[in-house]
């Protein structure tokens, strides 16, 4: 459980890592973003659907876009879908504070998870979060051994 210090303000923008993967088709810059960059995956979202807190001044070991890139395993890289945490909540949406050793940012919309992933109120958040919630979409990101 998040301790106070791990509280999510309504202010804070987190960002959800979309691979770049042309195959995937989850981010086209001429028809946008997918529902599908926002789904749970069948095992690895258990607790939520992982995204990350954008670093700030006033959170400076949070992570960026470039950073968070790093740990993924996309050869093409990734994009990233900015979302206001306070919209997210106003569409009904809960999200926690679920640091990790590589993302002290890291946090969960707990309600989209592996076990509910099939549902018609999964595929609806899913598509409010592709369409009306996505502020914008940063990228393409590349790890820096690519990049070098």
């Amino acid at each position: 459980m998040a301790d106070s210090s791990d509280e999510i303000l309504d202010s804070e923008i987190v960002m959800r890592r979309v691979p770049a993967n042309p195959d995937l088709r989850l981010f086209e810059p001429d028809r946008g973003l997918s529902s599908d960059a926002f789904k749970p995956h069948k095992t690895r979202d258990t607790d939520g659907l992982s995204v990350s807190r954008i670093r700030t001044e006033s959170r400076p070991e949070f992570m960026t876009p470039e950073l968070v890139s790093q740990y993924g395993k996309s050869n093409s890289g990734y994009y990233f879908a900015i979302v206001s945490v306070k919209v997210l909540r106003e569409a009904g949406m809960e999200i926690v504070a679920a640091p990790t050793p590589e993302d002290p940012g890291h946090a969960l919309i707990i309600n989209l998870r592996s076990d509910n992933r099939k549902s018609d109120e999964v595929a609806q958040w899913t598509q409010i979060l592709a369409e009306r919630l996505t502020i914008r979409v940063e990228g393409p990101f590349l790890k820096k051994s690519e990049t070098e």
